[in-house]
């Protein structure tokens, strides 16, 4: 609906089906990807992240151990390098200076997915609340 000049968007968060390809569980949906690694020290490691609505988790692929969560309120941004990395931007209490950048690789149509869920969740939970 556009009055005025100005445009309404309306958005509708529903759960996957459980078949979907992505692995989607009430609404959670789950992608593998490889994490990058951002300073030395560090190496490339393969992860399912999962996002829903209360934010992103890195899990273990083989035992579904959760490695790191990223609160969906500490996400500051989100954005696409190459077709190929997502990456996004999270501020926690020991980010004392800038927001710390995660880098995930993965194919092209799961790193637009990423982004675009990310969005999504991110939108719905600044016009909402948790």
């Amino acid at each position: 609906m556009i009055t005025g000049g100005q445009s309404v968007v309306v958005m509708l968060l529903l759960p996957c089906d459980d078949g979907d390809e992505q692995g989607c569980e009430s609404g959670v949906q789950k992608f593998r990807v490889k994490m990058l690694a951002e300073s030395g020290g560090q190496s490339t490691v393969d992860v399912l992240c999962q996002i829903g609505l209360d934010g992103i988790r890195m899990l273990d692929p083989n035992t579904s151990r959760t490695l790191r969560i990223y609160p969906i309120e500490n996400i500051t941004r989100c954005d696409k390098f190459d077709s190929s990395t997502f990456a996004f931007w999270s501020k926690s209490s020991v980010d004392v200076v800038e927001p710390r950048r995660i880098r995930l690789q993965s194919n092209s149509y799961t790193t637009n997915t990423l982004l675009d869920t990310v969005t999504a969740h991110h939108t719905a939970f600044s016009h909402f609340g948790p």
